[in-house]
């Protein structure tokens, strides 16, 4: 039972959280905006060789 209760308690905690975060930066229907862009960046090899790699960069923010 006390494990059924400690459960609940973490459960109310993290929606209390996330009900914070969402006053501070308020938004209609609270969605979240992501982007994603692909970045080129150099990178090196196991064998010292030097070349291009592209990765994968997401942004995300709520959404208006």
């Amino acid at each position: 039972m006390f494990e059924e209760i400690a459960s609940m308690v973490t459960r109310v905690r993290i929606a209390a959280m996330q009900a914070e975060a969402r006053s501070k930066t308020p938004t209609p229907n609270g969605s979240v905006v992501r982007r994603q862009r692909s970045k080129v960046m150099s990178v090196q090899g196991p064998d010292g060789s030097w070349g291009l790699a592209k990765k994968k960069v997401v942004r995300a923010r709520r959404g208006s």
